[in-house]
């Protein structure tokens, strides 16, 4: 029982690395004629990862607010920057489709394979911009929640 944060922490890093894992088919395509076949299935395959991953992550915040500072959260905290690194790896490997995707509006090959006549900001971009960028960051963030509630609250109770 006291160890059960540290469990879907675990859970949270082992769903986000295999999100990762699929996200990384995206790049396994050669972009022959600006097909982004391959980042959409990187797409599919990693959505319902990364989303266990934010359901994990929330039990585990839970756990830390309901019981404040329950045994084992130094621990859990650990792992949950773990967690925060791991999806921060993930932006910083996937920040040029983030950028073509979500800032510039065209697909997630790159400029060399977007033609005029294309309109841009297309909804798979997006999706491709989204789950790619925008998931990890959320789990980034909540991982980071976590972190911080798992910290020994200093500055309220004082050293002891």
């Amino acid at each position: 029982m006291m160890w059960q944060g540290l469990m879907m922490a675990l859970v949270a890093f082992l769903l986000l690395l295999i999100a990762y894992i699929f996200q990384m088919v995206g790049y396994t395509g050669t972009c022959t004629q600006g097909a982004d076949g391959p980042f959409l299935t990187g797409v599919t395959l990693s959505f319902p990862f990364l989303v266990a991953s934010i359901g994990s992550l929330a039990m585990v915040r839970r756990r830390l607010v309901r019981n404040r500072r329950p045994r084992g959260s130094a621990f859990t905290g650990v792992m949950s920057a773990m967690v925060c690194l791991m999806a921060l790896w993930m932006l910083a490997a996937n920040r040029q489709v983030a950028y073509d995707t979500l800032w510039l509006g065209i697909g997630p090959c790159g400029s060399d394979y977007h033609f005029e006549g294309e309109p841009l900001f297309l909804f798979r971009t997006v999706l491709v911009g989204v789950i790619y960028a925008i998931m990890p960051a959320f789990v980034s963030g909540f991982a980071l929640l976590n972190l911080w509630n798992a910290l020994p609250d200093v500055w309220n109770e004082g050293v002891n």
